[in-house]
């Protein structure tokens, strides 16, 4: 029971946990256990949650951001097949690593089939002389199996936190090498020391060395680039961080090319949508608002179902360009597309509250707050935008909403301003 429970907790933290009960079986090969219904029957809840998760795991994965019918079938195995390859010569040479790896251009298809085939070939044969070869080359694939890109989703062909528990059948076959190389070359033993001793050195020294790449956002996608440097995901994530800081002409420059290295890519779904609204917003930070509005209005001709295209205009137009009879409608869309985009409702009722409406404020503030009721700094923005048009009663209904939702910090400022007044 134990073993079943803390299987449970680990399909909670990880897909790659699926492969288990595969791997139980394993291990009853590896240790020739001999198939009867008992030791089959053990392994019978293992594999119901197994497969409930996996579903779950497929499921979850259609809402992916790349378009499944941009991959035939034989693409996806290619993927699949490259992911191994990768996996592999990674562990025998770990170079080029980085936080995020592309989808590469799918190539050498023949190849990468051929090494896979004569791989699998080598490891039916070597069961004439031991189980050792397929037990931890099966485990590999089996932890591995999950996270292979059959079914593509998301921005990376793959990454090295997927091969952390996977690597266990690869390593564990070295080291059934070197205890076999101790065994039957003495005069090896001392080289084999030597080696197994500076490898663990120089691989601790690459390690702390590595660490350094994660000092900020800034180094971190700068290593990225570095290796890969036309991945418009670290373009854009870095964009990101210089406009945070205030960079925005470097922003612009990588934004631009996000943009335009994403959108050559047939197979991309929605997640470029992103990079026009940042580049949208860092034209208006630098004044271009011909640019600005030119970017967000494309965001919308891509994405005409999506509510941020029509928020991110309607921001923009709202406060940028104090116009808000072109940011009403704008709101009012993003609403229609979105029933909880709360920045929307708080937008309609700010321009309520400056046109006088009080009871169309009061209405859009209170919708805003329901839309996500524990965010607790949206309290006081709308507390500050009540005191400053002296709308009283809006100024008690948000008291109530606070306290309904348990916001005890804005009480708390509530009933100093009543002392105070």
């Amino acid at each position: 029971y134990l073993c079943l429970l803390l299987f449970i907790l680990s399909l909670l933290s990880k897909a790659t946990a699926v492969g288990f009960p595969l791997a139980l079986l394993l291990f009853d090969y590896l240790f020739y256990r001999k198939p009867e219904k008992g030791m089959l029957f053990e392994k019978i809840p293992f594999f119901i949650l197994s497969f409930i998760f996996g579903i779950t795991v497929i499921f979850t994965q259609a809402a992916s951001t790349i378009r499944k019918d941009a991959f035939s079938l034989v693409d996806r195995l290619a993927i699949a097949a490259g992911g191994i390859i990768f996996y592999l010569s990674k562990a025998v040479l770990p170079v080029k690593l980085s936080c995020l790896y592309p989808y590469a251009q799918i190539e050498h298809t023949a190849f990468i089939f051929t090494a896979i085939i004569l791989l699998a070939l080598g490891v039916v044969i070597s069961a004439r002389y031991t189980r050792k070869i397929i037990f931890g080359s099966c485990f590999f694939l089996v932890v591995i199996f999950p996270v292979l890109q059959l079914v593509p989703a998301g921005f990376a062909q793959a990454a090295d936190r997927y091969f952390y528990l996977s690597s266990f059948g690869i390593f564990y076959l070295v080291a059934e090498g070197c205890v076999w190389l101790y065994k039957k070359a003495d005069a090896a033993r001392i080289y084999l020391q030597l080696a197994l001793t500076a490898g663990v050195i120089i691989f601790a020294v690459l390690s702390w060395y590595r660490c350094g790449v994660w000092r900020n956002s800034l180094t971190l996608w700068n290593d990225v680039l570095t290796n890969y440097p036309g991945e418009f995901v670290a373009l854009n994530s870095r964009g990101v961080y210089l406009a945070n800081e205030g960079d925005y002409n470097r922003a612009c420059a990588d934004f631009k090319q996000a943009v335009n290295l994403s959108a050559k890519l047939p197979y991309r779904r929605g997640c470029y949508l992103a990079y026009y609204l940042n580049l949208g917003n860092c034209y208006s930070s630098l004044n271009k608002d011909s640019d600005a509005e030119a970017m967000f209005k494309r965001a919308m001709e891509l994405e005409p179902d999506n509510p941020d295209p029509y928020f991110h205009l309607a921001r923009f137009y709202d406060i940028k360009l104090r116009d808000p009879d072109k940011a009403l409608p704008l709101y009012q869309k993003a609403i229609a597309l979105n029933a909880k985009c709360t920045e929307a409702y708080f937008g309609l009722g700010k321009i309520y509250a400056e046109l006088g409406k009080k009871e169309e404020a009061r209405a859009m503030f209170l919708r805003s707050i329901d839309s996500d009721p524990g965010f607790n700094r949206l309290y006081f923005r709308i507390a500050s935008i009540f005191e400053d048009t002296a709308d009283k009663e809006g100024m008690k209904l948000l008291y109530k909403k606070a306290q309904a939702n348990k916001m005890n910090n804005f009480t708390e400022y509530y009933n100093s301003l009543k002392k105070e007044h």
